[in-house]
This record gives structure tokens, C-alpha cells and sequence, in this order.
């Protein structure tokens, strides 16, 4: 314990040494560039023939944050560089050639149009340094550039979702360990040596060692500099199973309503067969008139299911990550991280205003092989 304090104080003497202060404090940042807790983006999808040029081009976004639970309609879009997404972002890109900054870029699709179909189905950026950072978990393929601020043609026509929580340093270990069940397909990853040092299982991350044997999933609660208390879920490809309806569910004792993706052969269809429901999405539900299909979503998040007969109060819980609902999927790593919050999950119950429900005797196919394979304990 001596010798890690003695490490940290030592990074934070470098960092003073380097730059005649100590530097940065990387945050999450909000509309207005002010440091924030936590953040929300709903990238918004393409819509023809609207009357916003954003909506219309699929660069319009809502925004919500640790203080103000409330979505708000930005006028700027997801091209601009003067927004909480950006904003963020930049204070890695000003100091990007600082050998004092730790940061992971990754996403299952680079931003030069390598792909990856086994590694971690997940897109993110962690960047720090010696006195805090932020995690930014989103779907969009291609995004972010690891030099500046880009919004990628391709990410236009779907909906897109992503969090940003601002950790402090310690934070890293359990950063570390969820991406080690997850084994992100990374495109940069700076790694000096004291955090090497304080943090090793980063070195095995980098390494693109990943979580081989039992346990293939962990749950690691999560505070943020502020306080806020998150859990954030990992699966590792060998869970080989669906982390909506196999980890987060059960951990959470709760029923979920859950948007993803949906157009690829092998989608799971709803679960109905376990103690825990999992409800696909089916017609999103927004404010300012935003309303479209789950065909059209890209996001990948999750609702405790409002409350149902002869059942107690809903537990307010709302998670946001990175990985679908599909059977190829169960195979691979991913993640999702959860808030329980009344305010967060008022805004958030509204959305699901159509769904499927699970009236059927028997099972789907998929879901029925499941039932005789990894779920029969449930």
C-alpha cells in the first residue's frame, strides 16, 4: 500500500515537473465546456425531407446530464466542434503527444475500416491523467478519431447512444479489469509507465490478453468523481450468452425492456422463458416530436421494466453500452453500465411505447435452444 501511494505521488511529481503545474484533470465536460459528473447523447436518426437540416442529415442529438435529467434539443449538431461530445474529446486531442497522458481508443470498427467479428462487440474512449479521467461508452462504428475531433459520414442514418462518466484515477483498476473480460479491438492505446505500474492489469490489456476461464463475466460498481454509484457489467466470449438477459437481469432483479440493433440474421427475439423478461423495443418514444422504429437505432441500451401485476415498485435502473442482442454476439465480449436513478429513469420509461410482449406458449427457436443449453438455471 506505501509503495502505491508512493507511485501515485511520483506520477503526480512528473506531471507538475512537465508542465509547472499539475496538469489537466481530464473530465467529462458538458454543453458549455464546464466539467460534469456524467453525460447522455442520443444521436438522433436520419429523417428526409425534415425541416432541420440536422435532422434531416442524421447529425442531430439530445443531451442530458448529472444535472439535468431532462433531455434538451441542442442547436448545434454532431458535426460541430462546440458541444459536450467534442468538448470532451478535445482536451485529449490538445494534449495527445503528452507522455504523461494514459489513453485507450477502441471500437469493433476502426475509424480506417478495420473490423474485427471476435473481439469485444464494443466502442469506447478512456483517457486520464494523473488526477482523473473520463470513460466514454457509445455505439458509433468508426468514431472517434484518435488525432481530432471528426464525426464519421457513416454514423449519419441510425440512432446512436453513448455515456460519459468522469472517474478518478483509481478508478483505472476496475476500468482495467471489465476491459480485460471484454478484449477490446484497440486502435491506440498509450500506456506510460507509472500508470503501467500502478494499474498492471492494463499491460495485459494492451497485450490483448482477455479472461480465458471461469468466471466469464464480472460486475464492478463504479463511482465517479462526484460520487454517483454506477455498476458496470462485463461478459467475456466465453459467457456465450446474452448479457441483457443472462447477467445484467438476474444482478438487478429486475425485468428489462432493451434496444439494439436488430437487422442481422440471428437476432434473439425476446426472452420470456426464465424468471427475468427481456423486451425488445420495437418504437422509440422521444421528446420534440422524435418518434422512429428500432429498424432505424443503432443504440444499445436497457429499462427496468415498469411495474407489472402483483409485483413490487420498479427498480429504477437504466444501463447504456455496446453489444446487441444476437446470437454471433453471445460469442463475443462486451459491456453495459447501469444507473439506478428515479430522475434518469423517468426520462427513460417513456421511450419504449412499443414493444413485444411475451404472450407465446412455446419459445422461438433460438430462444428454446437457449433454454436447453446455458439458461437452464434460470
Amino acid at each position: 500500500m506505501i509503495l502505491r501511494y508512493l507511485s501515485i505521488f511520483v506520477l503526480l511529481l512528473l506531471c507538475v515537473s512537465q508542465s509547472g503545474r499539475v496538469a489537466g484533470q481530464f473530465q467529462c465536460k458538458d454543453m458549455k465546456n464546464q466539467n460534469v459528473d456524467w453525460f447522455v447523447f442520443y444521436k438522433l436518426p436520419k429523417v428526409k425531407g425534415s425541416p432541420s437540416d440536422a435532422v434531416a442529415d442524421g447529425t442531430a442529438f439530445l443531451y442530458l446530464d448529472k444535472n439535468n435529467k431532462q433531455w434538451v434539443y441542442p442547436t448545434m449538431n454532431m458535426l460541430d466542434g462546440n458541444h459536450a461530445i467534442a468538448y470532451t474529446l478535445q482536451q485529449y486531442y490538445d494534449r495527445q503527444d503528452d507522455s504523461m497522458i494514459m489513453s485507450i481508443f477502441y471500437n469493433d470498427e476502426h475509424p480506417d475500416n478495420i473490423t474485427s467479428s471476435s473481439l469485444g462487440h464494443q466502442k469506447g474512449v478512456v483517457a486520464f491523467d494523473a488526477i482523473s479521467g473520463f470513460w466514454l461508452i457509445h455505439s458509433i462504428p468508426k468514431f472517434p478519431e484518435n488525432t481530432s475531433y471528426v464525426y464519421p459520414p457513416n454514423a449519419h442514418s441510425y440512432g446512436q447512444m453513448g455515456i460519459c462518466v468522469t472517474l478518478p484515477n483509481k478508478g483505472l483498476n476496475d476500468i482495467a479489469n471489465q476491459l480485460f473480460f471484454t478484449q477490446p479491438f484497440i486502435y491506440r492505446f498509450d500506456l506510460p509507465p507509472q500508470f503501467a505500474s500502478l494499474y498492471p492489469k492494463l499491460a495485459d490489456v494492451k497485450k490483448g490478453n482477455y479472461q480465458k476461464a471461469a468466471p466469464f463475466s464480472s460486475v464492478k460498481p463504479i463511482t465517479t468523481a462526484g460520487g454517483t454509484q454506477f455498476v458496470h457489467f462485463a461478459k467475456a466470449k466465453g459467457f456465450k450468452d446474452d448479457i441483457y438477459g443472462g447477467l445484467i437481469a438476474p444482478y438487478l432483479n429486475t425485468d428489462l425492456f432493451a434496444e439494439t440493433w436488430q437487422h442481422e440474421p440471428g437476432n434473439m427475439g425476446d426472452w420470456c422463458m426464465g424468471r427475468y423478461e427481456i423486451l425488445d423495443i420495437t418504437w422509440v418514444n422521444l421528446p420534440f416530436g422524435f418518434n422512429f422504429e428500432n429498424w432505424s437505432d443503432h443504440s444499445k441500451y436497457a429499462i427496468a421494466v415498469t411495474e407489472k401485476p402483483n409485483q413490487g415498485p420498479t427498480p429504477p435502473w437504466v444501463c447504456i453500452g455496446d453489444i446487441n442482442r444476437q446470437t454471433h454476439q453471445m460469442v463475443r465480449g462486451g459491456g453495459s453500465l447501469c444507473l439506478r436513478d428515479s430522475d434518469l429513469f423517468n426520462t427513460f420509461k417513456s421511450i419504449p411505447t412499443q414493444f413485444n410482449k411475451c404472450n407465446a406458449t412455446t419459445p422461438t427457436p433460438i430462444l428454446e435452444k437457449m433454454l436447453r443449453s446455458n439458461r437452464v438455471s434460470l
